[in-house]
């Protein structure tokens, strides 16, 4: 359960991101904020990496996440704020997909209902928006204690 609240954060952040502007907030605030989810869904990747082996589709989807996710990090260490912002998008598609993905996995067996259908994923994304926009919050209300000028 841990390994589902670190990847729905993750999405959750990088939700909230979509409405921060990058020339505004900053590059060091989007490396540290896409790299801190990047680490939140790589930490999950290792709670649950046990049994499921290599060749799942979450471990597919989130590692692709995690991998573009570190490469925008990488380009907004940069200055590339457009093609870091481009690339977080692109992080965020296939983590997205997974987070919905394991919320429908969760459904009990006899339930077939297309209430529930929509009821999990969409319990998923405000589950993760939550925490996500904690800390997106959080590091945008201090950032500028530790950024002189």
């Amino acid at each position: 359960m841990l390994a589902l609240f670190l990847t729905e954060a993750a999405v959750g952040s990088l939700l909230i991101l979509l409405l921060v502007p990058p020339a505004q907030a900053g590059r060091k605030f989007f490396q540290l904020t896409v790299g801190q989810s990047c680490l939140l869904i790589v930490l999950a990747l290792a709670l649950t990496i046990t049994g499921n082996g290599p060749g799942t589709p979450r471990l597919a989807l989130f590692g692709a996440s995690a991998g573009l996710l570190m490469i925008s990090a990488g380009l907004f260490h940069l200055g590339r704020l457009s093609a870091g912002f481009g690339l977080m998008v692109a992080g965020l598609l296939p983590a997205l997909v997974a987070v919905v993905r394991d919320a429908l996995l969760l459904i009990p067996a006899g339930d077939t209902t297309t209430l529930s259908r929509l009821l999990y994923p969409a319990d998923a994304l405000t589950s993760g928006l939550l925490p996500g926009s904690v800390l997106i919050a959080m590091i945008l209300g201090h950032y500028y204690l530790n950024v002189p000028g």
